[in-house]
């Protein structure tokens, strides 16, 4: 562990403030890091939406303007700048365009960087196309990063097998947060007599393809055939909201489909479900399935990418194939007929599993040894 006389400048970059996975994820691991690391955050293009929820966290954020390609080289320069400024040690990579930023900045000063992969997308059925952004993304993690982190085994086989990637000096760290306030144990909703109510499923993320909230409508619609008794929370919001309220209309279920808007406190939603559902057709690890476990909200996730790492079949939730909707209709009408002593067990296993492997206090443990070692 470092000694605070050393106190390493840690340098994170992030392409913009959006509501997201990875800029939430930031937000609370930063605080941590600052145990042992004297930390900065950086970003560069124009979106600020979670600006004061970094302000409220006292972290220190700035901005470098970028533009894009025509501001690459000059908006490098002035990174390179602030690093030698700063007297920065590492710089911690998690985007792309930011990726690009760095690599030419350390044509200019020296320092350390440490790249973060946080996808799982395999090529499975696509042709291997190589555009400049996947030549880049090989160079970079292969040759330019001194180190390169992945958030789940997932993420690094699917690099292994599908993105070429070769460099030695690499780590799993499995993503971890901020545990989220836990449910009352004698509230209203837990434990909850399933007989006697509505079952509410929730789910929080960005509407956008990759999510497959489409497909969470049409099995509703033919759960809603089978029992009536339950209700969807979406929360959230993206560019495909209007779509996807036009489809619940057309399914029928507008009654028990809720879409909530983006939401910056989850605890009340939570606490209220009885399920987290996620439909992705991607998903490295699940940043929202990770805060649903820490309130102990068993998990029915998509069978993608790093999910299996968080649930475990029968124990803490149930893993579903989307390709098979029909199985994934029986999934959900066995969670609505759960019988409360099992579903207790369930959610007593996801608080477990949840500190084990998944709190922030963890994880930042986790990243500051892999950032120590690289130091030494």
């Amino acid at each position: 562990m470092m000694t605070e006389k050393e106190n390493p400048k840690l340098l994170v970059t992030l392409i913009d403030l959006h509501f997201g996975g990875i800029s939430s994820l930031i937000l609370q691991t930063a605080p941590e890091l600052k145990k042992y690391f004297e930390v900065n955050i950086l970003y560069f293009g124009p979106n600020e939406d979670m600006l004061e929820r970094y302000h409220q966290a006292n972290l220190d954020v700035q901005r470098i303007n970028y533009r894009g390609g025509k501001d690459l080289l000059s908006t490098s320069i002035r990174l390179a700048k602030f690093i030698k400024k700063q007297k920065i040690d590492i710089v911690w990579t998690n985007f792309t365009p930011d990726k690009y930023l760095v690599s030419v900045a350390r044509l200019f000063t020296t320092f350390t960087i440490v790249g973060m992969i946080h996808n799982a997308q395999d090529r499975k059925g696509e042709k291997p196309i190589k555009t400049f952004r996947s030549r880049f993304e090989e160079v970079f993690h292969n040759k330019v990063c001194n180190k390169v982190i992945f958030v789940s085994e997932a993420s690094f086989r699917v690099a292994r097998q599908y993105k070429n990637f070769k460099n030695l000096n690499s780590a799993v760290v499995l993503t971890g947060v901020k545990g989220l306030s836990e449910k009352i144990e004698n509230s209203s909703f837990f434990p909850f007599k399933i007989e006697n109510k509505k079952t509410i499923f929730v789910t929080a993320c960005r509407f956008v393809p990759v999510k497959g909230l489409e497909r969470l409508i049409r099995v509703f619609k033919e759960v809603n055939i089978h029992n009536e008794k339950w209700e969807l929370w979406l929360l959230g919001d993206g560019i495909l909201k209007n779509q996807l309220e036009n489809e619940v209309i057309d399914s029928g279920i507008s009654k028990q489909v809720k879409f909530w808007g983006y939401q910056s406190s989850l605890e009340t939603f939570y606490n209220q479900s009885h399920f987290y559902i996620n439909s992705s057709y991607d998903e490295a690890l699940g940043v929202s399935i990770i805060e649903a476990i820490s309130v102990g909200l068993p998990v029915i996730g998509s069978n993608v990418g790093g999910v299996p790492e968080i649930i475990k079949p029968g124990i803490n939730g149930f893993l579903v194939d989307f390709s098979n909707e029909e199985s994934v209709v029986d999934t959900i009408l066995k969670s609505i007929n759960i019988n409360e002593v099992s579903y207790q067990e369930m959610s007593r296993a996801c608080k477990s599993i949840f500190e084990e492997k998944f709190s922030i206090e963890k994880y930042a443990e986790n990243l500051e040894t892999e950032f120590s070692n690289l130091l030494n």
